[in-house]
């Protein structure tokens, strides 16, 4: 017996998968925008004090890791939350108005 097709396309073939790791990308990419534009505007004397600091590569790994994985869990999060399901759809519930 042979394995289902689907297995072998891999794991982004399936479009749950596919939609997750997308807007998990997508928010990690504003995530990483928000942090730079944080150090680049120096709000709250952020990029004085890095700067100022010996942890200088610490301290931007922190700040861009630390956006980047909390923008792209909660757009992730967000986008699975708001999907419709196939129930919803048959009820009208999940149609945008």
């Amino acid at each position: 017996m042979t394995a289902p097709l689907q297995s072998r396309r891999g794991p982004l073939a399936d479009p749950v998968v596919r939609m997750i790791v997308t807007h998990w990308a997508l928010g990690a990419g504003v995530g990483a925008l928000a942090a730079a534009l944080i150090f680049a505007l120096d709000i709250a004397y952020l990029r004085t004090m890095m700067i100022r600091s010996d942890l200088l590569f610490p301290g931007l790994m922190l700040l861009f890791t630390g956006f980047a994985v909390t923008f792209g869990g909660v757009v992730s999060a967000t986008a699975v939350m708001f999907n419709p399901v196939a129930e919803d759809r048959a009820r009208g519930k999940g149609e945008m108005s």
